[in-house]
Formats: C-alpha cells, structure tokens, sequence
C-alpha cells in the first residue's frame, strides 16, 4: 500500500471518530435538555395544583417541601445539562473539530438560564428556602 494511500485512510478513520464523538456528545445534549424540560414541565404542573388549593393553609404545608425538593432536581439537572453543553461546545470548537463540525451540522449550543422576565416578580435566589421556580430559557 502506497504512503498517500495510508495517509487518506487515517485522516478517513480520524474524521470518522470525530464524527461520532461529535454525535455522542450532542446525544447526551439532547438527553440532558429533554429531562429539563420535563422536569420543568411537572414543575409548572405542580405550581398550579398549589395555586388551585385556593389558599388551604394544610395543602399548601404538605406540597411546599415537596415543591423545593423538586426545585433542586430541577436545579441540579440544569447544572448537569450545561456541563454536558460545556463539554460538547467546547470539543466542537477545538481544531479540527472546529472545521469538521460546521460542514456536519454541529452548531454551538446555549447554556440555560434563568429567564429574568419570567421570574419578575418572584423572590430572588438569594432569598434562602424561598421554594420559587427559576423558570429555565434556552
């Protein structure tokens, strides 16, 4: 076999690896970003059972700790999902994946964050055990 040849053919299986790593990290991505919005989505559901309680002082003691045990999955999901985004971002972005990447269709993701004005209104985070929802925007 010709030294042109076994050039080609590494740079083929080296493409290829990038490709699927590429492919494996955007995967996990969109794992992480689907259990947000579900979790998210259970999290409104379960604000409104509270607001249609119509202000009973027993239901209202019995969900607030289950809501904040629910805000800190929900927080910590988060968290993970944009490692997981940090991680895919940054090897997207790193030479030769850089310019492997824009031909294959890999763009760069945004980090979630909390909307500021979905959350007007609402205590601030550093009001400690304040059981409010940071409403996450992509």
């Amino acid at each position: 076999m010709s030294t042109p040849m076994i050039v080609i053919a590494l740079i083929a299986l080296y493409a290829a690896y990038v490709y699927n790593r590429l492919q494996k990290l955007w995967l996990v991505v969109r794992q992480d970003l689907s259990e947000v919005d579900l979790l998210a989505g259970s999290h409104v559901q379960a604000f409104r059972r509270l607001a249609d309680a119509g202000g009973r002082l027993a239901e209202h003691q019995q969900m607030l700790p289950q809501l904040i045990e629910a805000e800190k999955i929900l927080l910590a999901r988060r968290d993970r999902c944009n490692a997981s985004i940090r991680l895919y971002n940054t090897y997207r972005s790193q030479l030769p994946q850089v310019l492997m990447s824009g031909l294959a269709g890999f763009r760069e993701i945004a980090f979630l964050t909390a909307d500021p004005a979905l959350t007007a209104g609402r205590p601030r985070p550093e009001d400690a055990g304040s059981g409010t929802v940071t409403v996450m925007r992509r």
